[in-house]
């Protein structure tokens, strides 16, 4: 096609491609259309397709002028994209849009100019992410550590037995429960029958850990409750008094295994000691610990590259992301997204209100991988061949068709090299540690 395309830059990482199609292009193009029409219209006074094109001109001029004008707009696109440079070229899921369309004409023997806008991948202005200093926390794996992860495989491995003495913490009660209304009856839809839980875990609406305990199988109590904003457990119970009826039905306790070299093989016949149990369980502990250490490090790194990095995020790009999310959270609830709306709808709130919130979360991710990714460009970082074909003999063994084994050859490959990226920054950065804080508290910090 005889054109000329321009490019200008816009915010957001957008592009506006100006298109000048040669007036012979539009001439051809509104002919080759308007004769295509004339060999099938159905005009009054002339038999189909046997009316002179002046006619059909005369008539329909202007709709078909405008209607080859759009399908030359269209091919010109597509056709435009593919020759500009790939930093030019639009993302896969961002749609050309027509600007000004309101301004676009058909004129014979006229140019036809016009302008659609698009998102591209955003540049990244990398300054510096290499010899920086972050202040961190760490922490290291103890004898307590250790043994709290053995005393979770001891109950993990613990008898459920009948229980007759009282009720005493972690006991597994199962009970009923109802409010009572100023003549000592049942308040309907607070009834509760067969309500299991673990004394101690908290994990019941009234509260009922330490009220029970001592109570046996078979006793039943009232108990007068006192509410306020401290210790409400809905707001419609705040400075509210209820009586509450409960009655134990059933108690049982956890018969734990003892400590021993015959614990230590029922867990693994690769344990023949409690010693080794222990050694296996400081050794994972610790790959925990190293694992938890590297992607605190390269977050807190990563955030500290962000404050000298200029991202202009295309907008596409960020709510292709708030998508995933929005399908991940429906995948992980097991709600329809039917449901999901009308739940929102009760809670007043819209789709867009929902993942809104989860908007600045999605821009920094994408950011941290773009950061990612140019570094892997600037320091030409490659995938290790003999890595990359051992993952793909191992992965792709069944993929027969060559395209798709290529596709996911290709993401392997990305993988890796993002990989090499991270090693790269964590070995090419300094990371002073502020203070050691205990192993349970350092892997449940997220950074900020």
């Amino acid at each position: 096609m005889d054109k000329k395309v321009d490019v200008a830059s816009l915010e957001k990482s957008q592009v506006k491609l100006t298109i000048t199609i040669k007036a012979k292009e539009v001439d051809q193009a509104y002919t080759k259309l308007l004769n295509k029409y004339a060999k099938e219209a159905q005009i009054k006074g002339f038999r189909k397709g046997k009316a002179p094109v002046h006619v059909l001109e005369q008539k329909f001029g202007d709709s078909i002028a405008q209607e080859s004008a759009y399908n030359l707009l269209e091919d010109a696109v597509k056709e435009a994209v593919t020759e500009v440079s790939d930093e030019n070229k639009p993302l896969p899921y961002s749609t050309p849009t027509l600007l000004d369309e309101d301004k676009l004409s058909f004129e014979k023997n006229t140019d036809l100019v016009f302008s659609v806008a698009y998102d591209v991948l955003p540049k990244v202005d990398l300054k510096n992410y290499k010899d920086i200093e972050v202040l961190v926390d760490d922490s290291k794996i103890k004898k307590a550590d250790v043994t709290k992860e053995i005393k979770k495989l001891q109950d993990d491995n613990a008898l459920i037995i009948e229980k007759d003495g009282p009720i005493a913490n972690s006991d597994i009660v199962t009970c009923s429960f109802h409010e009572l209304d100023a003549d000592k009856k049942p308040v309907a839809g607070t009834e509760r029958k067969g309500f299991v839980f673990t004394v101690g875990t908290k994990t019941n609406f009234y509260d009922l850990d330490d009220k029970i305990l001592k109570m046996k199988k078979g006793d039943n109590k009232t108990f007068h409750l006192e509410y306020n904003k401290d210790n409400a457990p809905s707001k419609d119970y705040i400075d509210k008094t209820i009586d509450l009826y409960v009655e134990i039905e059933e108690v049982k306790k956890k018969d734990l295994p003892k400590l021993d070299d015959e614990f230590a093989q029922d867990v693994s016949e690769k344990y023949k000691t409690f010693k080794d149990l222990e050694n296996a369980t400081k050794e994972k502990l610790n790959d925990k610990l190293d694992n938890i250490r590297k992607n605190k490090r390269l977050e807190t790194l990563l955030v500290e590259i962000l404050k000298e990095t200029t991202i202009d995020l295309p907008t596409s790009m960020v709510n292709i992301e708030l998508e995933q999310q929005w399908r991940n959270t429906l995948k992980q609830s097991g709600l329809k997204e039917e449901q999901m709306l009308q739940f929102l709808k009760m809670q007043k709130q819209t789709k867009e209100d929902f993942i809104g919130n989860w908007r600045p979360a999605a821009e920094e991710h994408i950011k941290k991988q773009l950061v990612l990714d140019a570094i892997v460009k600037n320091e030409k970082i490659e995938a290790d061949e003999k890595e990359l074909n051992d993952r793909v003999e191992k992965e792709l063994a069944n993929v027969k068709d060559e395209a798709t084994k290529n596709y996911y050859k290709d993401m392997i490959a990305d993988e890796l090299k993002m990989q090499k990226a991270i090693d790269f920054i964590l070995n090419n950065n300094k990371f002073k540690v502020d203070k050691e804080v205990p192993f349970e508290e350092y892997s449940m910090i997220v950074n900020q």
